[in-house]
């Protein structure tokens, strides 16, 4: 009885009863992923099930042969390698962490190309262990995704004659209006092995451009080094939808002197990236009998309207700042004393008919 008991916990400490880990989540392609025992397999998994050129979060589960969630086991030391017939390199990889409360670890890779440019191919290695048993993957083949049309997400830079690499942390998740943004600095010692984060000892300054419609956004703030969530963190405010190209300046963090980059649009280092309205902000359209001008303000915009209608102002939160009546016909002031920045103006006629109309504070 004592050694059924002895089974029986083994088996509850072994596979854990998480049903459902890795909910939210999606399974990338990556061959090769069976332990040496060929009783389990290790699977990874993103936010949208693929690994693309630039940042990637990566969570690696490991399942045993029934299909079981196992929870005693540990992975280390990822080294990605692009193989390109006649020469090879790494990429930026950040570190491991095991995710609380989940049979789950998680890493990030920035891959600096994607699968069949120059006819290349990536391999995986990385070293695991399951319960007292330690082992090895060897040449995973994980498919990396080329970026979006109209994106670069990865820069490279020279400081003292060494290699960095800057990468956009999640550039898929930017939206209007100010925001966190977040990047991670990654040095080259070997070529054939993981490049490591640098923890601080950089500033990056940004400045946001939108070239299609000829103008920058301010409320910008460097990118600087957040010890406690160990990762460049800064603020970016993209005033409108679209395509936006954020050029990059890297500073020494204690000197201020400039390292790489030069300062505003001149810069040869940037991200370039592309927006969208944040959640509940799907429904803005535009009135064909109402018109708000300049959609890019100084400080001042001019309401007109067909009819009589009630206008409101309102900022990125939802909140309504100020609201007015306007007769028909009318060309109506409307004062924006507010911070710059993303603004809406909501039209309302008699009829309850509603549009909205987007305007750019900056003065």
């Amino acid at each position: 009885m004592k050694r059924i008991y002895t089974f029986l916990l083994f088996a509850l400490f072994v596979s854990a009863s998480h049903s459902q880990p890795v909910a939210g989540l999606s399974e990338a392609t990556v061959a090769g992923l069976s332990a040496g025992d060929g009783e389990h397999t290790f699977h990874f998994y993103t936010a949208d099930g693929k690994l693309a050129r630039g940042y990637s979060e990566v969570f690696i589960a490991l399942t045993d042969k029934d299909g079981h969630w196992v929870e005693d086991f540990t992975v280390s030391n990822f080294t990605p390698i692009m193989n390109m017939g006649m020469s090879q390199h790494s990429t930026p990889v950040g570190q491991v962490e095991k995710v609380a409360g989940k049979p789950l670890y998680k890493t990030w890779f920035a891959f600096l190309m994607h699968t069949g440019q120059m006819d290349g191919a990536w391999t995986l290695d990385f070293d695991y262990s399951i319960g007292s048993a330690s082992g090895k993957i060897t040449g995973a083949s994980p498919q990396v995704d080329a970026y979006p049309a109209n994106a670069k997400w990865i820069q490279a830079f020279t400081c003292n004659s060494e290699s960095y690499y800057l990468t956009l942390v999640t550039p898929q998740s930017l939206t209007e209006g100010s925001q966190t943004v977040q990047a991670y600095i990654n040095k080259q010692e070997d070529a054939l092995q993981p490049y490591s984060v640098v923890e601080g000892g950089f500033k990056i300054e940004i400045t946001p451009w939108m070239a299609a419609m000829n103008h920058g956004s301010s409320g910008n703030t460097p990118l600087e080094w957040n010890v406690e969530r160990k990762v460049y963190e800064g603020t970016l405010n993209l005033g409108m939808e679209g395509d936006w190209r954020i050029y990059l300046q890297v500073l020494d963090a204690d000197a201020d002197t400039v390292i790489a980059g030069a300062g505003g649009t001149e810069s040869t280092l940037y991200w370039d990236v592309q927006t969208h309205q944040p959640a509940g902000l799907s429904t803005v359209t535009t009135a064909k009998a109402a018109s708000v001008y300049p959609t890019l303000s100084k400080g001042e915009i001019t309401v007109k309207t067909q009819e009589r209608a009630t206008i409101s102002v309102i900022d990125i939160a939802g909140k309504t700042l100020a609201s007015y009546l306007v007769g028909a016909n009318e060309a109506f002031p409307v004062g924006l004393n507010y911070p710059n920045g993303l603004y809406f103006v909501e039209i309302e006629n008699e009829k309850g008919i509603t549009a909205v109309h987007k305007v750019i504070l900056q003065r």
